[in-house]
């Protein structure tokens, strides 16, 4: 069951609370990256894909909780952001 927290939250909040840690581009395409939120059988499922080659990261799964919906968050877009090899 999904807690009332995250049930009664609006799409658009949780699109500008999702995008607030800049995501880099995709490593294979060059592609712009977006967070998506949704409810999957196991419950909520937070992950980052490409928009253009359709690259994504693991989903991953809060509890039903806010702290745990932005920790899921962060290891999403961390994920996304990791590269092998980072320029300087």
């Amino acid at each position: 069951m999904v807690h009332p927290i995250v049930k009664n939250a609006t799409r658009k909040f949780w699109r500008e609370r999702m995008s607030e840690q800049k995501l880099k581009p995709c490593p294979f395409c060059g592609g712009e990256a977006k967070t998506y939120m949704k409810h999957k059988r196991i419950g909520l499922t937070l992950w980052v894909q490409c928009t253009k080659c359709n690259a994504e990261t693991v989903g991953y799964c809060p509890k039903d909780d806010l702290e745990s919906f932005e920790e899921c968050k962060k290891l999403a877009i961390e994920a996304w952001n990791r590269r092998a090899y980072e320029q300087k």
